[in-house]
């Protein structure tokens, strides 16, 4: 099937300027032919890796960036598992696409017996319904058969079902699979999707072929969420600014090894007057925690472009004083209730590869602590900043635990020097 060149036509690469591009992701116009427009992040690739880079490659990255943008916005948007499962399923989408691609159609083939001296035998049938002759020498002869043909029936309801999912997986995502979006035709079906749900149901209860099984299944999904009137493509995109949230996830899912985020999370107390028990206030809340036998490390996903003007010395590209603050109180809070010892991590993205993983930039300190005389300096009281490949993150280039690490490895490093 004909390859698609998405490079040049379909994706935009922006560079860092003041200009922030309209959303990070993809946009399908669905009253458009089904026309999409991918935005990488800022500063993704550079020159050299985009004018390289395999369609292969970046069909991958495409995929992984969706599914990390789509997890970022059920995160934001939805608060309950049902509104979860109203979002587009886009690995259904691309592996009824690719089955379609490897096996074609699904056919379904009816078994029927016949009298005939040609296909294979059914010894039993022919025992049981046909007259036998016996020879002289008391053989056994047959000379009519029952045998069993399959015969392929292409108008088959699943069949057709299958033809209107893969017409719809294609129309949608043919841009992340070797397929032109006009090599399928749209099928003659005209029953509605709720009927066909049904159908699909009641033969995957009857199924005991494990590959049909699996294609009746994601089947079924796809129309699941077909048949849900604010179903949207939107989830597959999300406004830069946000993309922050995108960035945390990807954070605590390549670096965070502690769940219960909650009890790490400091909180003041507010004490009213004719009140005898004080009254929380609102949490600060940390993006991901490192936990290890000896310490503990409190991560705080940054998504900036970094960037620091020499003359006049500003940082103004790198975290805030507001951040760095807030940055303490959490190591403050955990050293002092965990008992252990605690460092604080800014991570920022860049645009690095799988053997420049993670770079050292330098560490953020409170001005007005004095550590030169009587006070004594906590660990926690320098934020240690790294930049991190955000490729790698987005598509697993480590495991966890090799992620992990690099990290504490560069950090020993640099409190060793």
């Amino acid at each position: 099937m004909e390859t698609i060149k998405l490079k040049e036509k379909y994706c935009e690469f922006p560079k860092i300027n003041n200009e922030e591009p309209p959303y990070i992701g993809l946009k399908i116009e669905k009253n458009n032919n089904q026309k999409f427009h991918f935005i990488f992040p800022v500063n993704y690739y550079t020159k050299d890796e985009y004018a390289t880079i395999s369609e292969k490659q970046l069909k991958n990255d495409i995929k992984n960036l969706l599914k990390a943008i789509y997890k970022a916005n059920i995160s934001e948007v939805y608060s309950n598992n049902k509104a979860k499962e109203k979002v587009c399923p886009i690995d259904t989408y691309i592996w009824i696409i690719n089955n379609y691609i490897q096996k074609g159609y699904y056919i379904e083939q009816e078994i029927i017996y016949t009298k005939k001296n040609n296909g294979k035998i059914n010894w039993k049938k022919t025992i049981k319904n046909n007259e036998c002759l016996i020879d002289n020498d008391l053989n056994i002869i047959y000379n009519k058969f029952i045998t069993k043909q399959a015969i392929t029936n292409e108008t088959n309801i699943i069949t057709l079902i299958h033809k209107y999912c893969v017409y719809v997986a294609v129309q949608a995502f043919w841009f992340l699979c070797n397929i032109n979006e006009n090599s399928v035709e749209a099928p003659s079906i005209n029953i509605k999707i709720e009927e066909m749900l049904a159908i699909l149901r009641v033969e995957y209860t009857k199924s005991f072929l494990d590959s049909k099984k699996e294609l009746l299944m994601n089947m079924i999904q796809m129309l699941e969420w077909l048949s849900d009137e604010k179903t949207s493509y939107d989830m597959f995109s999300i406004h830069e600014s946000k993309f922050q949230v995108v960035f945390e996830n990807l954070i605590y899912d390549n670096f965070g090894n502690e769940e219960n985020l909650e009890e790490y999370y400091p909180y003041a107390n507010w004490y009213i007057k004719g009140e005898n028990e004080p009254f929380k206030s609102s949490y600060l809340r940390e993006d991901a925690i490192l936990k290890q036998k000896d310490a503990i490390y409190i991560l705080d996903a940054k998504y900036y472009k970094y960037a620091y003007i020499k003359e006049p010395r500003r940082a103004d590209k790198l975290p805030n004083t507001a951040s760095i603050e807030k940055q303490v109180i959490y190591g403050e809070y955990v050293a002092k209730t965990k008992k252990k010892k605690t460092y604080n991590i800014f991570l920022i993205p860049f645009n690095g590869n799988k053997n420049n993983f993670i770079e050292y930039i330098g560490y953020a300190k409170e001005s007005w602590k004095d550590t030169n005389k009587t006070n004594k300096e906590e660990l926690y009281e320098k934020i240690y900043t790294f930049k991190v490949d955000l490729k790698s993150l987005v598509n697993g280039t480590f495991s966890k635990k090799e992620n992990i690490q690099k990290l504490l490895n560069t950090l020993q490093n640099v409190i060793e020097e």
